[in-house]
């Protein structure tokens, strides 16, 4: 196995304690439907919002007439402050992967709602760069583009990099791309997996 020189971190549910799953529970909480119903109703417009296409006007808008819960009720859900928690045990492992040299890098899909959030709260600041699915107009688990867009960035060949994301399917396009991935489940299972790539930790 060739030497591992740049780690990417999803974001949501990886960096940050939470993901977008957290606010489709409380819609669903709210209007007594399935979770899986009410992700579904996400997922239809997110596949636009993700990538820039929908102002969040017409996205709140969507959701209230899907979701019969008021824009206002929405936005409140959409950027609750625990969806911008960073997990501390994932911050610390960073901090020591930077300290060994490691790259470490950021491939999120967002939208213009989270993205400005969290560059103003300075969420993006652990990362040498941040490659995001409304700048490259692509998301993980409909393809390739966002990362070979990373790996342009990075200039550095697929073996050669490590892709961490708390969704199975956004890992799919990076394996068939020739990453490495982990699907996270805790900072002290990733530390573990990381290790058996040959990270020095």
């Amino acid at each position: 196995m060739g030497k591992i020189k740049v780690i990417f971190f999803d974001i949501g549910g990886v960096y940050c304690r939470e993901s977008g799953a957290c606010a489709v529970m409380k819609a669903s909480n709210l209007t007594n439907r399935s979770f899986e119903d009410v992700l579904k109703i996400f997922h239809e417009i997110w596949k636009d919002f993700g990538v820039g296409n929908v102002s969040p006007e017409e996205y709140y808008s969507f959701l209230s007439s899907e979701l019969g819960i008021d824009t206002g009720t929405l936005a409140e859900i959409w950027t609750d402050d625990e969806l911008f928690v960073i997990n501390p045990d994932v911050e610390s492992l960073i901090v020591e992967l930077k300290k060994r040299n490691y790259t470490v890098a950021s491939i999120t899909d967002v939208d213009p709602i989270h993205t400005k959030i969290r560059t103003e709260r300075g969420i993006y600041n652990a990362f040498e760069f941040v490659i995001d699915s409304i700048s490259v107009r692509a998301q993980k688990k409909f393809g390739k583009v966002i990362y070979e867009k990373a790996l342009e960035m990075a200039k550095t060949e697929p073996e050669e990099c490590i892709m961490i994301d708390d969704t199975p399917e956004k890992l799919v396009p990076a394996k068939e791309l020739g990453m490495h991935t982990i699907l996270f489940m805790d900072a002290g299972q990733l530390k573990k997996e990381l290790m058996e790539f040959g990270v020095e930790i």
